[in-house]
């Protein structure tokens, strides 16, 4: 344990995150650089984490085991489950740190890839700490979830405000608008007409939000179409939320590749003693071409 620390202390001295975020605030590097080189930095201190016996004993022995340890047995256990620990908490907050500072589209998706690996290799211990491995889970998950809504911000021709996860304000950037439109067309397909249509009307109020030079505050914007965009927007964070990240990535294609479709149908009814009744309706759908 002893070595772990002396090997890590100097491996931080040498890949500091701080320092890669002072450089990166300088100028000296990009922000795919930024990610880049913090991705080997989290690849290396996971590989050393793993690689000492006592932690990887601390965290594969379990939680209701461990405690029930004592003496020197106790203390490495400790000891294990602490280090493990702080190293999940630093994770957190060097996440946090590049999710508002990055604003690569690029960087941003290899920092959640990067995410996504560290709870894969915590999964494999989630059976022996399924307490620790589920608040774990969640603050990394909530990490990953920060980067990908960055994702789709945007602080250059944009007019649709919404709210992420913490709380904040965020401008909604093309990604994000287009991921919108791909889910409202999953959403309206098969509906009855007037469902259709409303969409139809929502995503053509959306489209006309984002090229306003006015920002518009979703929430509290006024108007059917403002609404079922407020609704939309709320759905995509709530699939955000769930324990795997969807496929944000196909609703973008989805949503490039939408058009508005118009619809007729004509019905004539006939009633007996009476003339031939014609009824005409028209709508508009949204569609993607097959």
């Amino acid at each position: 344990m002893k070595l772990l620390i002396e090997n890590w202390r100097k491996y931080q001295g040498e890949h500091d995150f701080n320092v890669l975020c002072e450089n990166h605030t300088r100028g000296l590097i990009t922000d795919t650089e930024l990610v880049m080189l913090w991705e080997n930095q989290v690849n290396n201190e996971l590989d050393l984490l793993l690689s000492e016996g006592e932690i990887l004993d601390a965290i594969s022995i379990g939680y209701e085991k461990g405690k029930q340890l004592v003496g020197n047995a106790a203390a490495k256990w400790n000891a294990g489950i602490e280090a493990w620990a702080t190293w999940e908490a630093n994770l957190l907050n060097q996440a946090f740190e590049l999710a508002i500072r990055v604003s690569e589209t690029s960087a941003l998706e290899k920092a959640a890839a990067v995410l996504k690996k560290v709870l894969s290799t915590i999964d494999k211990f989630c059976e022996a700490h399924p307490t620790i491995c589920k608040v774990a889970k969640f603050i990394l998950l909530m990490a990953v979830i920060s980067a990908v809504i960055a994702f789709f911000s945007s602080e250059a021709q944009a007019a649709v405000e919404v709210t992420k996860f913490d709380g904040s304000p965020m401008q909604l950037g093309d990604d994000g608008v287009t991921a919108m439109k791909g889910l409202m067309e999953i959403a309206s397909d098969g509906a009855d007409p007037e469902t259709q249509q409303a969409y139809v009307d929502a995503m053509q109020w959306l489209e006309t939000a984002h090229a306003s030079e006015t920002t518009v505050e979703l929430a509290k914007a006024s108007g059917e179409g403002a609404t079922l965009c407020n609704k939309v927007f709320n759905i995509m964070k709530d699939m955000l939320q769930t324990e795997k990240i969807p496929g944000l990535q196909g609703l973008i294609n989805i949503g490039e590749k939408v058009v508005i479709k118009t619809n007729t149908v004509t019905q004539e009814v006939y009633a007996t003693g009476k003339a031939t009744q014609v009824t005409h309706i028209e709508w508009q759908s949204l569609a993607t071409p097959k």
